[in-house]
This record gives structure tokens, sequence and C-alpha cells, in this order.
């Protein structure tokens, strides 16, 4: 529910201290989070490793958390345990790192063992923190310079530590050393780290196809990209007038890096061309092919120089992935919702899309224009298109490259609350 009526670009928080008990929602959840651009975090107060207090009538199962780390990582959220006596403040330092802040690709993402994570300090980013959790017996952070810091609490040379529980936060003195600094964890499991800072400097991000006909021509929006299309990023970067000095030259950023998610292998590096003057800070590239051929989930990092010609480098804060097929849904009435039936088809891995329509409701017999459009480019589809609405609502379709393979399509109607159009990931 908060998905379907927060605004794009949000950031959600989750505070419980069970296991889902609605997990079959899992890819439902993760495709409404892509197509919102919606970050989700869960803040749980439940041990992973309980096995202590009052008796259980059931085994808890080791996966139980799962879907809240799926619905993390295709969100670009992050899952915390803490326990009760530390949500408050835990909580407080999350919600904190939402305001105006970005957050710091890692090389790698992941923690390694034996292998330090290395991020970038460039001019224009201040008050940088780290943030460690999970079964953490040690780790340092070091600067360019060479000067170290450990877990220890309180003031040390690079900046102050508070420790809750098993979550630190590292909070680095301004101003800050440009260059690479290094983060080393020693730890059981998989210990999350997450590098922030606060930055005018930041960039948006959407994906198009070349239209050249209809009313108007151009690019038109996609909320992921389809394989087989011929695809374009665009690029928006915010805060162009941010420089260390007012006289620099502007910043500019040269090329996007692709990379898996979530263990960071590179993808591909695409080049940027500037769309217009640089002050309007725009950028279009045309997605590789061989990206566009690609499954799974990646990210996207914009690589630039600053006015003085220090490297730049920003991260987008959620993931995409490529999508074998496009589905647009427009109508003109109240909602129209999409199911797939027939014992050829598995369940759908998102919600049905649901598109408002003019106010009030349908008198028997009215009739109302629906249009159902369907392009799959990964490789041939068969859809049976079928209606259970009245005969006299009046239904067109466009389909493309059909096969024999068994698979149909049912429409509805309902009166359910409004959402925006869907793109579905894998059939």
């Amino acid at each position: 529910m908060a998905l379907l009526h927060t605004p794009p670009l949000s950031d959600i928080f989750v505070f419980t201290d069970a296991s889902p008990k609605d997990a079959f929602l899992t890819d439902r959840v993760e495709s409404l989070t892509q197509e919102r651009r919606c970050r989700v975090t869960f803040l749980l107060t439940e041990d992973p490793s309980r096995v202590q207090g009052r008796p259980r009538r059931e085994v808890l199962s080791p996966l139980r958390f799962e879907p809240y780390e799926a619905v993390a990582l295709a969100s670009g959220g992050e899952v915390i345990f803490t326990k009760d006596q530390y949500i408050q403040d835990v909580a407080a330092i999350v919600g904190d790192s939402v305001a105006d802040l970005v957050t710091l690709p890692l090389e790698p993402p992941v923690v390694v063992p034996e292998r330090p994570l290395v991020f970038s300090v460039d001019g224009l980013l201040q008050r940088v923190t780290v943030r460690i959790h999970g079964e953490v017996s040690s780790f340092w952070i070091r600067n360019p310079a060479g000067v170290s810091q450990g877990q220890e609490e309180g003031e040390g040379p690079l900046g102050h530590t508070r420790r809750f529980g098993q979550f630190w936060m590292v909070s680095m003195n301004d101003p800050l050393q440009t260059g690479t600094w290094e983060i080393q964890v020693t730890a059981k499991g998989t210990p999350r780290v997450r590098v922030q800072a606060q930055t005018s400097l930041d960039f948006l991000f959407h994906f198009g196809i070349p239209m050249e006909d209809g009313p108007h021509p151009g690019l038109y929006p996609l909320t992921q990209p389809v394989a087989g299309l011929q695809t374009q990023l665009l690029v928006e970067v915010t805060g162009l007038g941010s420089r260390g000095n007012p006289g620099d030259p502007l910043p500019h950023f040269s090329h996007v890096i692709l990379r898996g998610v979530p263990h960071g292998a590179e993808l591909g590096r695409v080049p940027l061309e500037p769309i217009g003057p640089q002050e309007r800070g725009l950028l279009a590239a045309s997605l590789p092919p061989t990206l566009l051929s690609t499954a799974g989930p990646f990210s996207l990092e914009l690589i630039g120089q600053d006015g003085v010609g220090q490297g730049l480098h920003r991260a987008a804060p959620q993931p995409c992935a490529v999508v074998p097929v496009l589905l647009e849904v427009r109508c003109q009435w109240k909602v129209l919702r999409l199911e797939r039936t027939g014992p050829a088809a598995p369940p759908l891995t998102g919600p049905p899309p649901q598109l408002s329509g003019p106010p009030g409701f349908l008198a028997p017999g009215t009739e109302a224009p629906l249009s159902l459009r369907i392009a799959s480019f990964s490789g041939p589809q068969d859809l049976d298109l079928r209606t259970s609405v009245n005969p006299s609502f009046t239904l067109t379709s466009n389909l493309s490259r059909t096969s024999s393979l068994p698979l149909s399509t049912r429409l509805t109607l309902s009166s359910q609350p409004p959402a925006l159009p869907f793109i579905f990931p894998p059939w």
C-alpha cells in the first residue's frame, strides 16, 4: 500500500519484529519498487540467530527474512537488524540519511573477506558518514594519507564513532581529504556497509525509445529498458552550480558505468553526449545491445570531472533491470486489470496494471473504449487476448512477434483504487 500511494523516488521505512506473512507477494513488491523507484529499508528488532526465549510450536526457517532482503536489494534499500533498546537511535540515524545525501559507490559493493572496500571522496562532498552493521568483530577506515581509525567509540583521528549494539555510525570530520579511502571489515556472515555524503551534485536518469510517428515524435519514456528495443539513456545532472570556487569551470560527466547487482561486475561503459548547453546538465547515451540481452539487475554510475580536473563519481540509488516484454494498458473506464490464465502461464511476477479513468461509474450497456498494446522484443510470444467484460466494450490491440507458444491473457474490469501503469518482468 505504501508503494502504491507514495510519490516516486521516495524512501520507505518498514519497522517490524517478525518475518513476512505474505512472502508470496515478494515478486510483486520488487516490481513496484522498480517501477516507482522507491527505496525500501527494513528495520527488524528480531535477532535472526535467536534461539532463546519462549518455546515455539514451529521451527523458524533460516530463510524467513529473504523476502525482506530481496525487496531491499531490488530497491536499493537495506535490511538492518537491531534490538528494542536501540531501535529509536538506529531509526533516527537511518532517517537522517535521506535528506540531501548521496550514497557513494563501493568497490567491491559487498564485503569480501581480507579485501578492503574502496570509495572516492571529491571536493564537492561534505559530512561523509560510514554505517556498518552485522556480526562485526572489528573494522578500520583509512584516508588517502594513510591515517586510520578503528571501531572504538568516541572521537578519533578521522571522525566520531557511535555504536548501538551491532550498528556503527562514523561521522567523518570536515574538511575531508579528497582521493581514495578504504574500509576493512572483519565479521561473521555478511556485514553491510554504506557510505553517504552531503552534496548538491547528483543526477536523475530516464530510459526512452525513439518514436518518429504519432502526435509527439521524440523519445517514448520507459520505466525500465526493454530487450531488443533501441533504448536511450537520458541523464539529468542536478546541482551543476556546485563548484569548489565560484570561478571554476562547470563539472562535466563523460560516461556511465553499468554494473551487475549485487556483486558489481562491470557490464560496460557507455559514453555520454550533451544535449544543449552544458549548464542544462542534460546528457544522452545509447545502451549497448549486449546489456539489453543481459538478465538480472544492474546499477548506473556516473563518471566525470569537476572544474579543476578532479574525478567525480556518483551512483544511482536504485538498480534497474532489463525486461523482455513491454506491456501498456490504457483505458477510459474506472480501472483496468490484466491477468494471465491457462495451464502454460506462470503466475504474474508483478501487480496487475491499474489505470484511472473518468470519474463516476458506468451504467449497464455503456460503451467504454479500451486499448491494450503488447510488444515482445526478446523472443516470439503467442498471446490469446480474450475479454470478460460486456460485449459492448470495444477492445483494440496491437500484437507483435507471435508464435505457437501457448499462452493466454484475460481482461477484467473491477473498481479498485487506481495506480500507475506497470512494466512486467520476464514471463
